[in-house]
C-alpha cells in the first residue's frame, strides 16, 4: 500500500514514516504543502495522512485538491489542534478520519 505523508515536524515526519514501513507500507513523505500537491500530480496513493498547519499549501488545500482529483480516495488528516471546528472542516472537505 502507498501512502502520503504531509507533516512538517521532521521529527514526527520520520518517526511517522518509520513506523509506517515497519507494516509493510510504502511512504512518500513531505514537510510542506506544495511538495504533496506535487505528489498528488506524480501519482496515485492508495492513503492520503495529512497535517493541518503545513508551509505553503496547508493540509486542507491539500485535502480539497486530493478529493477532487481522486473522489474515492482514502484520506486522514492529523494535527495537535483539539477544537471542534477543525474537525469538522476536515470532515466537510471529504476526510475520511481524523
Amino acid at each position: 500500500m502507498k501512502v502520503l505523508l504531509l507533516e512538517d515536524d521532521f521529527s514526527t515526519n520520520t518517526a511517522i514514516v518509520h513506523e509506517l514501513e515497519a507494516f509493510g507500507f510504502v511512504v512518500d513523505s513531505c514537510l510542506d504543502g506544495e511538495c504533496a500537491l506535487d505528489m498528488v500530480h506524480q501519482r496515485q496513493h492508495d492513503l492520503y495522512v495529512l497535517d493541518i498547519n503545513v508551509p505553503n499549501f496547508d493540509g486542507y488545500e491539500v485535502l480539497k485538491f486530493i478529493v477532487e482529483t481522486y473522489p474515492n480516495a482514502l484520506t486522514i488528516m492529523i494535527s495537535t489542534h483539539i477544537e471542534i471546528e477543525y474537525l469538522k472542516k476536515a470532515f466537510t472537505l471529504g476526510s475520511n478520519d481524523f
